[in-house]
């Protein structure tokens, strides 16, 4: 909280619980129907389970293209740098239509992320969903589109019901 949240104004992030009287979203499984949140011990915070708003990961993403004033912006920029794959310290780094895309999506029990960045053009996505899609790669490409790269976007997925045998059968 001091050294990350503070400086960079995510006044709402948080690991593990929520401070006392804070609003939190309520995650669903793909039918809708509501499902509680992953926890996860907080000394593994820094591999997922920051719980943010919408604001305070714009912010995240302003300060990653030093679009804010943060003394962090050395540090932010170093975990950015290929190091191996494709992949910096918790971000893909991919060729995208001749553009450097550094993003990080995930999806835990009810939720689902996607936050894309094109660095040479100060340009970036935070996407937030109140259900888990399971696809990762689904947020990408609508991220990829909304950052101006000539990416199909996917087709949302229809509800199908599912046999009342199958659903006897998974127990």
């Amino acid at each position: 909280t001091k050294r990350l949240f503070g400086p960079l104004q995510m006044g709402h992030a948080y690991i593990a619980s929520a401070p006392a009287g804070q609003r939190v979203a309520t995650g669903h499984v793909m039918s809708g129907a509501p499902t509680p949140a992953w926890t996860m011990a907080t000394n593994l915070g820094g591999v997922g389970m920051v719980r943010a708003t919408l604001d305070d990961l714009v912010n995240y993403t302003r300060a990653h293209l030093g679009l804010m004033d943060t003394p962090l912006l050395a540090r932010l920029r170093m975990t950015q740098q290929p190091l191996a794959h494709r992949h910096g310290m918790n971000w893909v780094v991919r060729p995208v239509k001749g553009s450097t895309v550094v993003m990080h999506g995930g999806a835990t029990g009810g939720f689902h992320s996607h936050l894309a960045m094109r660095p040479d053009q100060q340009r970036g996505v935070v996407l937030l969903a109140d259900t888990d899609i399971t696809a990762v790669d689904e947020l990408a490409d609508l991220s990829l589109s909304l950052l101006g790269l000539d990416v199909p976007v996917p087709k949302p997925r229809l509800r199908q019901p599912l046999p009342a045998a199958l659903l006897q059968a998974l127990p």
